[in-house]
């Protein structure tokens, strides 16, 4: 795994962007096009979880179309996430499925209140404090 803690300016701008051109269509497929995206180059794998009418934990997309090795009630990632409100950064985790990886797990949040989480696990690139900035921003955008 590389140590690229950073991205570049352009290349997140270039994410967010492109992000926003997926929340802003509409369709059912949002969050799996969003999860797509982000497995696409910026992360090996991603997962979207929202909170389902019953306060439960559910996953709605996953890319690049496998499990997601943070799953729900692991000590460390959405479930987490959810109850403290703050974002994890975990900068090395030996993963099932995927070997040694760098993790961020973000809240969907709306006034301070969780809808759900965005999870990202690479193992190319170790995620830094900037990382951690653009899936908040990232994060902020999708929960509107």
């Amino acid at each position: 795994m590389e140590d690229h803690s950073e991205i570049d300016a352009v290349a997140r701008l270039t994410l967010l962007a492109r992000a926003g051109d997926i929340l802003s269509s509409v369709g059912e497929r949002t969050l799996e096009r969003l999860a797509g995206l982000l497995a696409a180059g910026y992360a090996s794998c991603c997962a979207i979880d929202v909170l389902d009418d019953d306060g439960a934990l559910a996953r709605v997309a996953v890319a690049p179309g496998r499990e997601f090795p943070l799953a729900p009630g692991a000590p460390r990632g959405p479930e987490v996430v959810l109850r403290t409100g703050e974002p994890q950064l975990i900068s090395a985790i030996d993963l099932d499925g995927l070997g040694r990886a760098s993790c961020l797990c973000v809240p969907l949040l709306v006034r301070e209140r969780p809808l759900g989480a965005i999870s990202v696990a690479s193992t190319r690139r170790t995620y830094g404090a900037s990382d951690l900035e653009l899936m908040s921003e990232l994060a902020r955008r999708a929960a509107i």
